[in-house]
């Protein structure tokens, strides 16, 4: 979600079956598609990796030490810890993992990404005061 305020034309991509399609159908070999897919790995994001790198996207997959079956078709796999006392897996150094990406992709852009978020929190404001009025 974060790229979609620092860069254009990046889309946020949920559902299932039928909503993976409709992006699918616009990927190609100048796309990244970045897949988030943790133990219990869910078969329709495996499939929606596989089928964006078919049609030539670049993928970058975020996931567990013992590595989601899309890390067979992924460009890049950034694994992260997720052990903890609890029963359930921590997610909290993924996301630790997320933000530095984030951090070194707006380096990386200078300061388009610094004025684009500039130009979405006037533009929420702006909205805001509408709908106080």
């Amino acid at each position: 979600m974060h790229l979609r305020q620092l860069r254009p034309r990046a889309t946020y991509v949920s559902g299932g079956v039928h909503e993976h399609a409709e992006y699918l159908i616009d990927i190609g070999r100048s796309d990244t598609v970045v897949v988030f897919d943790y133990r219990r790995y869910q078969s329709d994001t495996v499939r929606f990796a596989e089928q964006a790198a078919a049609r030539g996207a670049k993928v970058v997959l975020f996931t567990d030490p013992w590595l989601s079956p899309a890390a067979a078709v992924a460009d890049v796999v950034l694994p992260a810890t997720v052990t903890t006392p609890s029963p359930f897996d921590a997610l909290t150094p993924a996301m630790a993992l997320v933000e530095a990406l984030v951090a070194a992709i707006v380096d990386e852009m200078g300061e388009v990404p610094r004025e684009r978020v500039s130009e979405f929190d006037q533009l929420l404001t702006a909205d805001r005061e509408v709908r106080e009025h």
